[in-house]
């Protein structure tokens, strides 16, 4: 008796600590889904009045910091709190967030390469969609249904277009971007079409978008 008291006791103790668990990682994911609805939802606002050429080109530098900013703090975020994203895209964000970090060096203090990752930021709009998709809220059901055109319009499309504007442009002034930054650029942004592709082959399949996903 004492021994099947014992167990029941352990039992009821240990689906205790996985409910604790289990709402801290939802509570994580909580706070971390409304800090980027809200921090991409204004970066994407101000993104949008930057293709549509309604800010002044000395705007350049100032959108490029935020950016940075951005993902520099929600770097940081996954590395200080992984449960606020699942196991399984965790490496996924971080190695985004990194490659990202790596390409400022390269584009700071060069307007035509900050111009095309400002361009990249195009995916940003499926990933404020995508977040908003999965939440509790009244735009929550028209998301889901925008979100696989919208992943294919901005990451599948949208993306690669954006190198073949900075191509372009590159070619109207190659002393721009010299072999030494244009290659590596190069290859973060196929290495970042990658991720994308693995991420979203959920989205691709039709598979509804879940928490922290």
């Amino acid at each position: 008796a004492q021994l099947a008291s014992s167990s029941s006791t352990n039992a009821m103790a240990a689906a205790a600590e996985s409910s604790v668990a289990t709402s801290s990682a939802a509570a994580a994911t909580w706070l971390h889904d409304v800090w980027n609805l809200v921090a991409l939802g204004c970066l994407n606002a101000v993104h949008i009045l930057w293709w549509l050429a309604l800010l002044d080109e000395s705007a350049l530098f100032a959108v490029f910091s935020l950016d940075v900013a951005y993902i520099a703090f929600d770097g940081l975020w996954l590395v200080a709190s992984p449960s606020c994203v699942p196991r399984r895209v965790w490496a996924t964000l971080v190695a985004h967030h990194a490659a990202v970090l790596l390409c400022v060096p390269v584009a700071v203090g060069n307007p035509l390469l900050m111009r095309h990752l400002l361009r990249t930021w195009v995916v940003e709009l499926h990933s404020w969609n995508h977040i908003a998709a999965r939440t509790p809220w009244p735009l929550g059901p028209a998301c889901l249904r925008v979100n696989k055109a919208l992943f294919v319009a901005t990451r599948l499309v949208g993306f690669p277009l954006t190198y073949a504007v900075y191509h372009r442009e590159r070619q109207a002034a190659p002393a721009a971007s010299p072999p030494h930054l244009h290659w590596p650029l190069t290859a973060a942004q196929l290495a970042l079409y990658g991720l994308m592709l693995h991420w979203g082959r959920g989205v691709l399949l039709g598979r509804p978008p879940k928490r922290a996903e």
